[in-house]
């Protein structure tokens, strides 16, 4: 018995040989003797107060020289005690090591949740501090539609508002709509004699309609009331926000800056056509301002703040953005490489391919499985590089997707998890208020 040490941990003894610690002399067993602190001579042991059920695991390391950890075990568990016990994290077993590092994938899972969520959970607020129409309560109502009923009342005329924005915008671009004021000759020519510059294409029936066609005035009615109903409640909440900081780098904010500056300025066009019709640049901006509508609908996704399930997809998009990027580069260069496959497999046929463009046209259509068949191969060695070109697209859509797929699992569950915790803390608490409740009213009653 005197190569044997005598080692307590947590109330239970464990006893092994002193050579089997000396392995590793530069961690906490390994520097054990009579002088530490830990040893009670009184006993003729050394004592820790640490977990007795994981220091197997950590004399199994000075048996094998490994760590294995048991299934079940939490990983964020075993860190603590390897600190504790000086053993290097290099020590734990290849077969264990993902099973070690679980724990501390889900703990930044659950830190990008909270990290998402609580930008805009307002539970923690003060309720006295929102009670009056302050700046806070303010922002409650226009940004957290499930804080009270009249910010839900609220939050359902914005979506209509911007559904019918949506709506207008393909009202736009509708011919049955449209009210002819002018055939497009004599637009041409009292525009000349005005000494104005003419850029219609009357070769092209939409630039035609858009040139000689003007919209009912409801229509523009309704169109300066979306500009100054989302031009306000932009400001407003811009004003009242608790962070201004925050609210600029929100990217639905900036594609609201993008929208009601796009608006302003057809606006400020439209007051001043002869700029218009005498400018190439102005009339490029007045084109480019009217197509900016069709971004309305973006405006949306503002209820994303009443449904967690779409704060996941967005959150489960944003962690992929690395798998996304290499997607896009990976997708790019085999679609380069298959243009040019494609041209010298073709190269024999006259009327098919011309160059490499044409090629890369046909390779993002054929990988994305599209096939409008526009451009097809027709030699034998161009069908041989099209099945391969096909094969590769679905090979390299697919593995993204699954990636994608299992971060919004993993994200979805944990949020259900948060949400079933926090739900229990909730009726446990309430239980207790109860029972302390009844115990202090029935003192009272017997006192009296």
């Amino acid at each position: 018995m005197d190569n044997c040490t005598i080692i307590n941990v947590g109330g239970i003894k464990f006893i092994t040989e002193k050579n089997t610690l000396k392995r590793y002399p530069e961690t906490r067993l390994g520097l054990l003797s009579n002088q530490s602190r830990e040893y009670i001579s009184e006993k003729g042991f050394y004592f820790f107060d640490r977990n007795p059920e994981l220091f197997n695991i950590i004399l199994d390391f000075y048996r094998n020289n490994e760590v294995h950890i048991p299934s079940g075990t939490c990983g964020s568990l075993v860190e603590k005690e390897l600190e504790f016990w000086k053993i290097p994290f290099e020590g734990i077993a290849e077969c264990c090591r993902s099973r070690f590092l679980n724990s501390e994938n889900e703990l930044e899972t659950i830190k990008k949740i909270k990290h998402a969520f609580d930008m805009h959970n307002s539970t923690e607020l003060d309720v006295a501090e929102t009670k009056q129409w302050g700046f806070n309560r303010i922002w409650l109502f226009l940004e957290e539609p499930l804080t009270s009923t009249p910010a839900k009342v609220y939050n359902i005329i914005y979506i209509l508002v911007v559904v019918l924005s949506a709506i207008m915008a393909f009202l736009f671009t509708c011919e049955e709509m449209r009210e002819q004021y002018i055939d497009i000759d004599t637009l041409i020519n009292v525009t000349t004699s005005a000494g104005f510059n003419v850029y219609t294409d009357r070769n092209n029936p939409k630039d035609v309609l858009h040139a000689t066609t003007i919209l009912p005035i409801w229509w523009y009615t309704l169109d300066r009331f979306f500009l100054v109903f989302f031009t306000l409640e932009y400001f407003i909440r811009l004003i009242v926000c608790p962070s201004k900081i925050e609210f600029l780098k929100n990217w639905l904010n900036i594609m609201d800056l993008i929208l009601n500056v796009s608006m302003w300025t057809r606006f400020c066009l439209e007051l001043n056509m002869t700029l218009v019709m005498n400018s190439y640049t102005a009339t490029w901006i007045f084109g480019m301002s009217y197509c900016m509508i069709s971004l309305r609908l973006i405006r949306i996704f503002r209820i994303y703040k009443q449904y967690l399930e779409l704060r996941v997809l967005l959150l489960s998009l944003k962690t992929s953005f690395k798998e996304l990027l290499l997607l896009l580069v990976t997708f790019i260069v085999i679609a380069a490489l298959f243009a040019n496959f494609i041209y010298y497999a073709e190269f024999q046929e006259p009327s098919t391919f011309p160059s490499s463009f044409s090629g890369l046209w046909w390779s993002v259509v054929t990988m994305t499985t599209v096939g409008y068949g526009d451009v097809y191969p027709k030699s034998t060695p161009g069908k041989i590089v099209g099945c391969l070109c096909a094969v590769c697209g679905l090979l390299i859509l697919a593995m993204p997707i699954a990636i994608i797929a299992t971060n919004f699992s993993n994200y979805y569950q944990k949020m259900k998890d948060i949400g079933k915790f926090k739900k229990k803390v909730i009726n446990s608490s309430s239980k207790q208020n109860k029972i302390s409740t009844t115990v202090v009213g029935n003192k009272v009653f017997n006192n009296c």
